[in-house]
């Protein structure tokens, strides 16, 4: 061991060697275990006094002769003199370098020490981690989340969600003061990413029944088996009842799912009293058959002037000579055709 080393947390003491008729295995696992290191008989025992605290590993090989090389590996509370070490114990001793990563370090000599040895008894204190994190009952988790889903904001325009973080969790008598940043911030993420905030409805005051009945027949009974997989575009002048139309047929489809599913969002009329109003329409999605309605007052009137009442059908030229006010001005045929496919 080298001098210059004063303080001390842990060393390693290598004995003489013994015959085996000089200890018995028994007492030896007997005393170590138990921390009664002054009764080990002749060099093995270990009484440093009683003002110093320590654990102790015992780790033995065998030779060829049959004599028994013993280490100690002493684990001391507090950091000791190396002189003093020096003093008390009479093997030679030796500093563990555990190298820059102590931990990992130390974890390679203790793997070291379990498989160098033909018998060994080891020393380990298991103990349960002190946390700071106060513990949150399931009702204050609860009233928490469903504060941020009621009272955060659903986007972080303007750095929104993050000044709303810091300020409730550091806000005292908020549901969610003390909570992490990051549970917070990933709590509004989801709910962002849900697929529409707006609340559950199971009253339909418009229904289909409310349709004129040619309309009824002729245009909307044809297209309901198709609504899981099309999208209905209802285009014409304003006020003609565009928008009951397709009120009529979204709360319909909406009342099909929550036969099929239990649950439906209602999305159709922005006038609607609906949570999350302001940013719904950055945050809503669509899922695969869930019905989309398009209400457009963008159409070229000219175009009808060919047609005469009671015509039952037009030609696709006069169809899409109509609806091109809808697409942008520099569409090609080409284009309108690959949205109309």
């Amino acid at each position: 061991m080298r001098p210059s080393s004063t303080k001390l947390k842990s060393v390693v003491e290598r004995l003489n060697p013994l015959p085996s008729t000089a200890f018995d295995f028994d007492s030896l696992y007997s005393n170590v275990s138990r921390g009664r290191y002054d009764s080990l008989p002749n060099t093995l025992a270990a009484d440093l006094g009683p003002n110093i605290k320590f654990k102790m590993q015992l780790v033995g090989q065998q030779a060829e002769d049959g004599q028994w090389t013993f280490i100690k590996h002493y684990i001391f509370d507090a950091k000791m003199s190396a002189k003093l070490l020096q003093e008390r114990l009479d093997g030679e001793l030796f500093i563990i370098d555990y190298g820059k990563n102590f931990r990992a370090g130390l974890k390679g000599f203790q793997y070291l020490l379990e498989h160098v040895g033909q018998w060994s008894v080891m020393w380990f204190q298991v103990s349960v981690k002190d946390t700071k994190t106060k513990i949150k009952h399931k009702s204050d988790l609860d009233a928490g989340f469903s504060f941020i889903r009621t009272q955060g904001p659903r986007s972080n325009m303007q750095n929104r969600q993050t000044e709303w973080t810091e300020i409730e969790i550091h806000r005292e008598g908020s549901p969610i003061y003390g909570w992490s940043a990051g549970l917070v911030k990933e709590s509004l993420r989801g709910y962002a990413n849900s697929n529409v905030f707006a609340d559950r409805t199971s009253n339909f005051y418009v229904t289909l029944h409310d349709l004129s009945a040619w309309f009824l027949h002729d245009v909307i009974i044809p297209l309901l088996p198709t609504l899981k997989s099309k999208t209905v575009v209802f285009m014409g002048l304003a006020e003609k009842g565009k928008t009951p139309a397709a009120q009529a047929l979204a709360l319909a489809m909406s009342e099909y799912w929550l036969l099929v599913d239990n649950m439906a969002w209602a999305f159709l009329d922005s006038t609607l009293e609906e949570t999350f109003t302001v940013e719904r329409w950055t945050t809503s999605k669509f899922v695969r058959h869930q019905l989309r309605v398009l209400c457009d007052n963008k159409v070229d009137e000219s175009a009808e002037e060919d047609i005469v009442p009671g015509q039952t059908s037009i030609s696709f030229n006069t169809f899409l000579d109509m609806i091109s006010p809808a697409f942008p001005d520099k569409s090609s045929k080409k284009d309108k055709m690959a949205l109309l496919k």
